[in-house]
C-alpha cells in the first residue's frame, strides 16, 4: 500500500500527545502506543484500508520525533518538519481556541 500522509486531525492529536509526553504527564512509550492504536482504530472505523505499517508504533515514534523538532523549531535532518506539522504548531500557538476545536474533533474520532 502507498504511504498515507497525516491529516490535520491526526497532526493535532499527535501534537497533543507530544505535549503530554514533553510535560512529563505520560511516558514516551505509552504515548507512542496510545497514538498508534487510536489512529489505527479511527481509520478502521472510517472504512479506510491499510496494512500493518499504517500508523505503526515505529512510524508514530518517528512522527513524534518530527513533531518534537517542529515544536522546538529545531532543524533535524533526520526528521525534517512537514508543512502540516508547522501549520499545526502555528495554530496551537497563534489560535489556541481553533486548535482546541480541531483537537476535540480528533479526540472524538480517535475514541
Amino acid at each position: 500500500m502507498t504511504r498515507i500522509p497525516f491529516d490535520p486531525l491526526e497532526a493535532a492529536y499527535l501534537l497533543d500527545a507530544y505535549l503530554s509526553y514533553a510535560n512529563g504527564e505520560e511516558p514516551r512509550a505509552d504515548v507512542v502506543r496510545r497514538v498508534s492504536r487510536a489512529l489505527r482504530a479511527a481509520a478502521r472505523r472510517a472504512g479506510q484500508r491499510f496494512d500493518g505499517s499504517f500508523r505503526s508504533e515505529k512510524g508514530i515514534s518517528a512522527q513524534l520525533a518530527r513533531m518534537e523538532s517542529t515544536f522546538a523549531e529545531r532543524e533535524d535532518p533526520q526528521n525534517p518538519p512537514t508543512k502540516l506539522f508547522r501549520e499545526t504548531v502555528e495554530l496551537y500557538r497563534e489560535n489556541p481556541l481553533a486548535f482546541q476545536n480541531l483537537l476535540a474533533k480528533a479526540k472524538k474520532l480517535a475514541k
